[in-house]
């Protein structure tokens, strides 16, 4: 494959994770193709690239929005075998959920967006898992952390410094700001402990590494899965209105 044919299809993937296909009775490439064109499911994609991304493409698994605003989709090319774990960024119909507490509040005030980067990580694990129960990483607030953190704040600014600086100083928490709330991750709980819904069983469908795709901040997302699974990311690659910007790890 070309670098300009690998760069396209990599632009082709990262703006096909923004159509619906959780809205799809199934994810046959007629289906597929169809949505991929259809405005009401974000689909923005001509007939002639439609029918070109589904002779190369297929939808393994996708996962609609979470309540953190957390999408992707797992495709697969159906000539070589090869995963791409294409990651949806800010959506422009989300402003509150997407750009205001995901962008500003968690990317640009704490660095990373906590909430997303956990429904990421779940994810992973759901579609490397048997169909049975599996681990999951669990966001939760430390009550008397976020007491002494909100004390500290109103005794002062120094206070507040030297406390955060003492936040900082651990590696099991994080502070997430605007509300100065000190949360923990709990790596014990099951999916059918925070599920209710598809997400409570594995999928089985082991893609053991993936290129992994984002545009705006699905990049973000994409560099922290590489972060988080280097083992499992070849390489990711960040889309920006089909221009795209290569990383090799």
């Amino acid at each position: 494959m070309s670098d300009n044919t690998k760069l396209y299809d990599m632009a082709a993937l990262a703006e096909a994770s923004y159509v619906f296909f959780d809205k799809l009775k199934d994810y046959s490439d007629e289906s597929v193709a169809d949505a991929l064109q259809i405005s009401e499911l974000e689909g923005k994609f001509s007939a002639t690239q439609a029918d070109d991304f589904v002779s190369h493409w297929q939808v393994v698994s996708h996962l609609p929005n979470t309540s953190s605003g957390f999408s992707a989709t797992l495709f697969k090319n159906k000539q070589t075998g090869e995963y791409v774990f294409a990651v949806r960024g800010t959506e422009a119909t989300s402003f509150i959920k997407d750009w205001g507490l995901t962008d500003f509040a968690d990317i640009v005030r704490d660095g990373v967006a906590l909430d997303e980067i956990v429904d990421m990580y779940n994810y992973w694990q759901q579609l490397n898992s048997p169909k049975t129960p599996y681990k999951v990483a669990v966001l939760e607030t430390d009550k008397a952390l976020t007491a002494a953190c909100y004390a500290a704040k109103m005794a002062g600014p120094v206070a507040y410094l030297d406390y955060t600086k003492y936040l900082h100083s651990r590696t099991d928490v994080v502070i997430d700001e605007p509300l100065g709330k000190v949360r923990k991750i709990d790596l014990t709980k099951y999916s059918t402990d925070i599920y209710k819904d598809e997400r409570c069983y594995g999928l089985d469908l082991n893609p053991a590494s993936v290129t992994v795709v984002g545009h705006s901040m699905g990049v973000h997302l994409a560099a922290v899965f590489s972060r988080l699974f280097p083992g499992a990311a070849d390489n990711y690659e960040s889309a920006y209105e089909r221009r795209l910007a290569v990383c090799s790890h």
